[in-house]
This record gives C-alpha cells, structure tokens and sequence, in this order.
C-alpha cells in the first residue's frame, strides 16, 4: 500500500510540477485527491477479495509427559491436563505398599545375611553388628544412599 501510494505520488509531481503537463489549481487539486482516495479504495477492496482465507487451524504448545521415578500403583493425580504446574509441585501419589514391603524385605535380608538388628526411624536405618565395620545402603524405594552407623 505504501508502494502505490509512493507511486502516485511520483506521478502527480511528474505531471504537475516537473514536466508541468496539466496546471495546479482547486480543480486539479482536488481530482488529485479523489482519484488517489480511489485508488487506494479499489486496492484495499481488492486485498480483502483476493487474502486466502482458512477456516482450520493449529495451536501449538510445549507439552511433556509425565511419569514417576519409581514403580509402583498410582493412587492419585493431582495434575490437571493442560494446566501449567509450578516446579516442585505434586503431580501424583503412588501405593506406599510396595514400597513398605520392599524395605521389609531388606530389613530381612540384613538380619540373615549379616546377623545384626535393624532399627528404621526418621527415613534412616540403623544397625548392631559383631564387625565394627559401617556399611552403606542404596535403598531403592527412597532413591537414595544411606549410611549405616554401627
């Protein structure tokens, strides 16, 4: 639009100021105005007619599963589909069960294997010996290390 005003511009002062082809008065003036209005009217027209216009169309969005570090039965999600969550936030639970019968079991293997007594407390696990030797357990349904003090 810039383009064919520019141009018309162009040829107005070609024809009236440099080559002085039709004289400058009211009556000219005005027609000048009228047939750039004009113009400018039968451009804009046109582009509404000719614009390719669609009635389908996609939006686009970051989206990333989710899926929890551990194995086990998920009792609840406290997510909603396609809400925004804040780092940190909880996004589901999953079934202790598994996770209580895991550590008995270790528990169990500890006492056979090593003939000590184990205490769990305050998500740290504990233990007598006949060795004065410390020992250091991956606990897998906590994912982390623990030391064991004897």
């Amino acid at each position: 639009m810039v383009i064919i005003t520019c141009l018309y511009l162009a040829l107005v002062y070609l024809l009236f100021f440099k080559f002085k082809l039709l004289p400058w008065n009211k009556i000219s003036q005005g027609l000048t105005v009228l047939i750039g209005v004009i113009i400018l009217t039968g451009f804009l027209v046109g582009l509404q007619g000719l614009t390719p216009v669609s009635v389908q169309g996609a939006i686009t969005g970051r989206v990333v599963e989710i899926a929890p570090h551990e194995n086990g039965r998920v009792i609840t999600v406290e997510a909603e589909p396609n809400i925004t969550v804040d780092e940190g936030a909880v996004l589901f639970s999953i079934d202790a069960v598994s996770f209580e019968s895991r550590v008995d079991e270790l528990e169990a293997r500890l006492r056979f294997y090593f003939c000590v007594d184990v205490v769990v407390a305050d998500g740290s696990i504990r233990f007598s010996s006949i060795t004065s030797r410390s020992v250091i357990f991956h606990v897998p349904s906590t994912a982390s290390i623990v030391t064991m003090a004897s």
